[in-house]
């Protein structure tokens, strides 16, 4: 790059010669709107966190739609398991009252919560899951 040119920055207005005013401010919107969707790409991408579980940002966080109660399967305290009997599609290993378990949002596919490393206490502060393939 030469000399006192430096790279144009999100604000910067750029100059055209030849080109109409309206055809400019298309041009300029255009940008702008490329600008914004790849910013809105990277805000989406970061909300994803630890092996596909996505968690609530804070305790006002309004983006929830809550992971469905029929999504998780909690560990049995009494010895008695749900009336589901998923196999973990990791592992393939069957059903065990011992553990948790958690459905991928996309795929319906269910995963043992030890494999994902979360913890009962934090269910509340999930939004929900996606696995690793989806």
């Amino acid at each position: 790059m030469e000399p006192g040119l430096t790279l144009p920055t999100r604000n910067a207005k750029v100059k055209m010669s030849g080109v109409s005013m309206e055809d400019a401010r298309q041009l300029e919107a255009k940008r702008l709107s490329l600008y914004s969707r790849r910013n809105h790409k990277r805000r989406a991408e970061q909300e994803i966190t630890f092996f596909g579980l996505i968690w609530k940002r804070g305790k006002n966080d309004l983006r929830c739609s809550k992971l469905k109660a029929e999504d998780v399967i909690l560990r049995s305290q009494d010895g008695v398991g749900s009336s589901m009997k998923p196999t973990c599609y990791l592992c393939f290993k069957p059903y065990r009252s011992d553990l948790m378990y958690i459905r991928c949002e996309s795929c319906r596919n269910w995963f043992h919560g030890d494999a994902l490393e979360l913890q009962e206490r934090r269910i509340a502060e999930l939004i929900s899951y996606r696995c690793c393939r989806c």
